[in-house]
């Protein structure tokens, strides 16, 4: 059983201390997501703007960093840990969509060099990193990192009560999918609609704010990240699936 609690215990009595929450958000932009492309910048922007308040909050004991990952055939880094505040609103010059679907090297590079960035911080409580995968399709073109190298990554550093794992994904089977590479809670399936997606940064804005609020009372567990609509929701269009694919 994880000790819940042992993210707090080492920063809370330190004056004017706050944990750097760092956010990595890795965005499937292959060709298949050529008509979710509007959908897909408004909800980006809408955890941009998410984070941007929860930051501005003076009760707040975090301070929001964020790296944007978009993949295709390759990957490219919009933002790479940029204090919230410096962060401003992607376009759709900046998503651009076309190729395939190098999912695990996309993972496997940006994991990596968050784990380097926060390194033995991760350790005394002073970070945190929240890791956010999208996709509406199954890896097909990576070339670096194979299922079971990005798997062990992600199960040793989920050992951690300090990292929170979320997978999402569309058209695949998410939870056999996710638990391949290591994630095996709080994974969400979506249909590849706009409502789909739509509701897919609806529900990480109210999971993010959730978040915060239970890591000001120091009860936060990273089991029950994932909150808003798609936690209960069983639907054609969408739904959550904690421990069975209901797709």
């Amino acid at each position: 059983m994880y000790n819940t609690k042992s993210i707090f215990d080492d920063i809370y009595d330190a004056i004017n201390s706050k944990i750097e929450t760092h956010y990595l958000l890795i965005v499937d932009a292959s060709g298949s997501m050529s008509t979710l492309v509007n959908e897909t910048v408004s909800g980006i922007n809408k955890q941009i703007d998410t984070i941007k308040k929860l930051d501005n909050d003076d009760n707040s004991i975090q301070s929001y960093y964020l790296t944007l990952v978009l993949f295709d055939s390759s990957i490219r880094k919009i933002y790479d840990s940029v204090h919230i505040s410096e962060v401003n609103h992607i376009t759709e010059e900046d998503y651009n969509v076309g190729g395939m679907t190098a999912l695990l090297d996309a993972m496997g590079e940006s994991i990596t060099d968050l784990n380097n960035k926060l390194g033995e911080r991760i350790k005394d409580n002073s970070v945190s990193g929240v890791v956010v995968v999208i996709t509406d399709g199954e890896e097909n073109s990576s070339s670096k990192f194979k299922g079971e190298t990005i798997k062990s990554m992600v199960e040793e550093l989920d050992k951690s009560e300090n990292w929170t794992f979320t997978f999402m994904g569309a058209n695949i089977d998410t939870i056999t999918s996710a638990k391949n590479i290591g994630i095996n809670t709080n994974n969400v399936n979506f249909a590849s609609t706009s409502r789909g997606i739509t509701m897919v940064y609806d529900t990480l804005s109210e999971s993010m704010e959730s978040r915060a609020v239970n890591m000001n009372s120091r009860t936060y567990s990273k089991f029950d990240f994932i909150q808003g609509e798609l936690k209960n929701e069983s639907s054609i269009d969408v739904d959550i699936s904690d421990t069975t694919n209901t797709k």
